[in-house]
């Protein structure tokens, strides 16, 4: 039997029948409730928002959206084979394209609940104060200050060096809070930490003390082994057949992330195929960069590569920014950062930097910090 087979064994559709059911109470309570407390997770959407916001909703009887739209779910190939494996009932997932968030805040009935991020996306700015409670493990960037003491539940420690999460999943901070999961919830949450942590490598520097307590919990409800489960899901995120049919703009939009610092607006796609790879995909790469960032409104665009090879995990790194002077600030600091960056001349284009990364635990969460901080040293703009 294949893993793939193995894993889809270990679910039986009775093991959804509850989580399905809130589903779509759920999707009938917008309509119908005088009051609608939300959770989402980050504009990325990855495995570690979606599920967290899910399995909490789940537990604390709210709404569970999704943060993109329902045609982006697709690109989340192992979040996709996940719920597919687990019967859970995707059509009655609610996508932010499928609820008036805007309507309900103005409404006076959104209560709005953020997992693994602490600041809302541009485009939900304007809901700030139907916020009331964060759980993340993030750079906190201090917006929603009205969300204080228990409701702000932010795992990360800034340091010199950029950073440390406390935890390495936002699904380790709603397995905390769960006094008691099903099997189901408990498996969905033990995959997306094995995952978030490289199934707690200790060259990774992913994990910390309390994933590994949560995970020894989630163990002993699991439907799947959590190796078994681990593997499974690595094979489905990095698969090359999947990201062979992703499109040069799918990339850039699989995991992506908006960041704002002293006045300059900036986004970063972490993708999991090498930047060769990558720049193949476009027939003109660089002006659909360039179209990118200008439809963004971006300063600057970082693409962050990693893949998991023969010999380990590998990073690439790559800077587009069309402003000669700020571009070359910003490669100085890049060489000054903990990164370890050699040079990759493999693109071709002058108009792009890219780099080799041998630090390979400095990731999106703890580079921005160190961005962010930079940034506030340079003279408006």
């Amino acid at each position: 039997m294949s893993r793939t087979a193995a894993i889809q064994a270990a679910f039986a559709p009775a093991h959804a029948e509850k989580l399905n059911a809130f589903l779509r109470q759920a999707r009938q309570a917008v309509a119908t409730s005088a009051s609608v407390q939300v959770v989402m997770g980050n504009e990325a959407c990855d495995a570690d928002s979606m599920v967290s916001s899910l399995v909490h909703a789940f537990t604390a009887s709210a709404v569970p959206v999704m943060s993109v739209d329902r045609d982006q779910f697709a690109l989340r190939c192992e979040v996709s084979a996940l719920f597919r494996a687990a019967h859970i009932d995707v059509d009655a997932l609610l996508f932010q394209d499928e609820i008036d968030l805007a309507g309900l805040h103005a409404a006076q009935k959104l209560r709005l609940v953020l997992t693994d991020h602490n600041k809302l996306k541009a485009a939900l700015a304007p809901l700030d104060a139907s916020v009331v409670a964060i759980m993340d493990h993030h750079d906190d960037l201090g917006a929603h200050g009205h969300v204080t003491g228990s409701s702000r539940d932010i795992a990360f420690e800034r340091t010199d060096a950029g950073g440390r999460a406390l935890v390495g999943s936002a699904c380790t901070l709603v397995a905390e809070r769960s006094l008691s999961l099903e099997p189901l919830e408990a498996t969905l949450l033990l995959g997306v930490i094995a995952l978030d942590t490289m199934n707690m490598d200790a060259a990774a520097k992913k994990g910390t003390a309390r994933d590994q307590a949560v995970l020894d919990k989630l163990d002993a409800l699991s439907l799947v082994p959590r190796h078994d489960l681990y593997v499974w899901l690595v094979e489905e995120k990095f698969s090359p057949d999947n990201w062979s049919r992703f499109t040069f703009a799918n990339c850039l939009a699989y995991d992506y992330k908006r960041f704002e610092s002293s006045g300059v607006s900036y986004g970063s796609s972490a993708i999991l195929v090498p930047l060769p790879t990558f720049w193949a995909k476009g027939e003109s790469p660089l002006a659909q960069l360039e179209a990118h960032r200008a439809r963004l409104g971006l300063t600057f665009a970082l693409v962050q590569s990693m893949v998991h090879a023969v010999d380990g995990p590998k990073r690439q790194l790559l800077l587009y920014c069309p402003d000669r002077r700020l571009r070359d600030d910003l490669v100085a600091f890049l060489n000054r950062a903990p990164l370890q960056l050699t040079p990759l001349d493999a693109l071709g284009e002058p108009a792009v930097d890219a780099f080799d990364q041998a630090n390979i635990a400095m990731s999106r969460k703890q580079l921005v910090p160190l961005l962010d901080g930079y940034l506030a040293t340079l003279p408006k703009m």
